[in-house]
């Protein structure tokens, strides 16, 4: 997971790859108390 710097004032935001059948990412809002622990290859649950 490829995490980006805050954005003006806004919260981190994660770009997410999936292992399955989809040609795209996905980008997710990171939750305050996770902010810290966000790190580059990082394994994520996605709803």
């Amino acid at each position: 997971m490829g995490a980006r710097p805050k954005l003006a004032g806004h919260s981190v935001v994660a770009r997410v790859t999936l292992d399955v059948a989809v040609r795209r990412e996905f980008d997710y809002l990171v939750p305050a108390e996770l902010e810290s622990s966000v790190q580059e290859g990082t394994r994520v649950k996605v709803p």
